[in-house]
């Protein structure tokens, strides 16, 4: 009986094998996972469900949930995009390094322009538990981050089309300077952030809210709200057209050396 049960059991372990991996469930990978431009150019990373898989070059795809971590800088071409995430609950740690690309922006008003036209930093599909932090991305031609369902915590976005574009998410602590659209919010949420000298500031559509933030020096309006949405305890200073636009006034926000005018008597707040 003992034989027969030792003969058997790598037969077991096989079959059981197989059945965890045919599963629709993609496996959690144990430890950080290191991302470097090595990592980039060979690919390889594992696969998840539905047919992701990395393959060699840009976009580094991530494809199962767990925590992944720059080692080193991402040097990435023209129009190309960095990292692409397909995978829940995934935590992307930036480690203070840099995903860098050759575009840049430049001009004022109207003749703020950027050198790039696509290639985004880290870009998503519908993914759910998304977090990115501590870093910076430059000079992509697209978007710094385009992400859904996704928290952006301590990342500085510089020089891209757009620096956050963030759909049913959150970006806190970070920085967007010098990009044609600082920060792009659809049913998120923007806290404790400093976006200045970028062309427009802040859009925010679909509700959400702004606050506790530093919007200061853009070249055409500091906070655009479209539809819902509110803002509060925010300091505006020296946008060029408007300080804001649109949205809910719930206080405590500062226009240059005044308080920003009361909600009831606000459709478009100037300097």
């Amino acid at each position: 009986m003992t034989s027969r049960t030792l003969r058997l059991a790598p037969y077991a372990l096989t079959s059981m094998l197989a059945l965890a991996l045919s599963g629709c469930a993609v496996p959690l990978l144990h430890g950080m996972v290191n991302l470097d431009q090595k990592l980039a150019a060979a690919g390889g990373l594992p696969a998840g469900s539905n047919g992701c898989r990395d393959e060699p070059g840009f976009p580094i795809t991530i494809c199962r949930p767990g925590s992944y971590r720059l080692t080193e800088n991402l040097v990435v071409p023209a129009d190309t995009d960095a990292v692409e995430i397909l995978a829940d609950d995934v935590t992307l740690d930036l480690s203070g390094f840099s995903i860098a690309g050759p575009s840049t922006c430049e001009g004022s008003g109207a003749d703020f322009s950027c050198s790039g036209q696509s290639g985004t930093g880290i870009t998503t599909g519908l993914v759910r538990g998304l977090a990115v932090r501590n870093g910076v991305i430059h000079g992509m031609g697209g978007d710094g981050i385009n992400c859904k369902g996704c928290t952006v915590e301590g990342v500085r976005a510089r020089h891209n089309r757009a620096g956050f574009v963030v759909t049913s998410g959150l970006v806190k602590d970070s920085l967007a300077s010098s990009n044609l659209i600082g920060v792009g919010l659809n049913r998120s949420s923007l806290v404790h952030s400093t976006v200045q000298m970028n062309h427009t500031g802040v859009t925010a559509a679909n509700g959400g809210a702004v606050i506790g933030n530093v919007i200061a020096t853009n070249t055409d309006v500091g906070l655009r709200i479209v539809g819902d949405g509110g803002y509060a305890q925010n300091s505006f200073r020296a946008n060029q057209q408007a300080d804001v636009d649109g949205g809910v006034n719930m206080g405590g926000n500062v226009c240059g050396a005044a308080l920003c005018a009361a909600p009831e008597a606000e459709s478009r707040v100037e300097r």
